[in-house]
Parts: C-alpha cells; structure tokens; sequence
C-alpha cells in the first residue's frame, strides 16, 4: 500500500491489514511502525485438504468492521458458522 498509494497512505489515519488463510484467527496485540495486522478465520468448510493437514477443528467464522473516518473503528461483528455434528 504505501508504494503503491503512497499519497493516500501518507494521508490515512488508521492503518490495518487483515488477512485470512491460516484457518485460526490470531491478532498482534501491538501495532507495528503503526500498523495493526489481523489474522481472521476462514469461512472455508472441512475437507480433505484440511483433514489431512490436521485442520478439521477449525471454527468458521468471518467477521465485519464497521469504521469511522475520524474515530477509527468502531465495532467488530462476528458470525460464527454453525458446526457439523454430524
């Protein structure tokens, strides 16, 4: 982001970056040079991939931010998919 928009990036107040393919959700709890960088879960149902990569506990989740142009975000939604208990 800040190579490729660099004046916007300059410009901007908060700054985060949200990712998602480790199917767990992490987050570091101190931003970075200003950064805060949020590991989410995947909506991504059990497989055989991820049987076989150990990964069948996963909770499903995704998530929603609602932010503010002045105060930064303001709150965070989650919904959780409903397990297989099958």
């Amino acid at each position: 982001m800040p190579i490729e928009e660099p004046t916007l990036w300059a410009q901007s107040k908060f700054r985060e970056w949200h990712i998602g393919h480790l199917h767990h959700q992490k987050e570091i709890a101190a931003e970075e040079n200003g950064v805060v960088v949020r590991t989410l879960r995947s909506l991504s149902p059990t497989d055989a991939w991820h049987y076989e990569k150990g990964l069948v506990a996963a909770v499903q989740s995704a998530e929603a931010f609602l932010w503010h142009k002045e105060r930064g975000l303001l709150a965070r939604f989650t919904s959780v998919a409903k397990p297989n208990l099958d």
